[in-house]
């Protein structure tokens, strides 16, 4: 298989990561958030675009991870220090073919990145890479179509990749459940606003066999 920067395409490896709170304003002996900056280092070696959600910084922070990671570009969309807030990781060496733009579609919650190709450059073609994260709490399904019609809004490329914590499933076999509770099966409304979505960014799921949850248990 060629990849993809072999064809210049706009088109780079991601990864997207729920932390369940990066910890960084409780920097303590037993905090996780040296653990997260290892792990993010890990999958800094072979992803050039990282997602991070539920990163519960202060609305105003943004240079948490900055120190470790010198050559990312890294874009903050915080929320508070208790709930939601993503992060976008770049690498540097992407601004040497495209002008790196940041985009929050809603605070906390959902952004995107513009790659905009650099005039003489070795791509055409622009790309847009959607970090997403999607609210769970009371009103789940009223709040989430919400945001699915807000995203369904934003320009469309052709070439897009979009990511994060959905916080709903399609089908049994996405969840690790034996049966399908009202917390994941979605309503009518929501089914309505997600299939315009998909349909309005031509969307399709990259499927995979492999179960991808992933945490810090309490023994490292």
């Amino acid at each position: 298989m060629v990849e993809p920067s072999k064809v210049n395409l706009p088109l780079f490896s991601t990864v997207t990561h729920n932390l369940d709170s990066l910890e960084f304003n409780s920097l303590t002996p037993n905090n996780n958030f040296y653990r997260h900056v290892k792990n993010i280092a890990r999958l800094r070696k072979t992803h050039k675009i990282i997602h991070l959600q539920e990163t519960h910084l202060p609305l105003k922070e943004n240079h948490a991870l900055q120190a470790f990671f010198p050559n990312c570009i890294i874009f903050y969309n915080n929320l508070d220090v208790s709930r939601a807030g993503t992060i976008t990781m770049v690498a540097r060496e992407l601004e040497q073919d495209f002008q790196i733009s940041f985009h929050i579609v809603e605070q906390g919650y959902s952004s995107y990145v513009h790659l905009l190709p650099n005039e003489g450059g070795r791509y055409r073609e622009e790309a847009r890479y959607f970090n997403v994260y999607l609210y769970t709490g009371e009103q789940k399904w009223k709040r989430q179509t919400s945001q699915i019609q807000r995203l369904k809004e934003c320009p469309v490329s052709r070439y897009a990749v979009w990511s994060g914590d959905f916080n709903f499933v399609e089908a049994i076999e996405d969840t690790a459940h034996d049966h399908m509770t009202d917390h994941y099966s979605p309503p009518a409304t929501f089914n309505a606003a997600w299939s315009a979505l998909v349909g309005t960014h031509n969307l399709a799921e990259v499927a995979q066999s492999i179960h991808t949850r992933y945490c810090i248990g309490a023994d490292g």
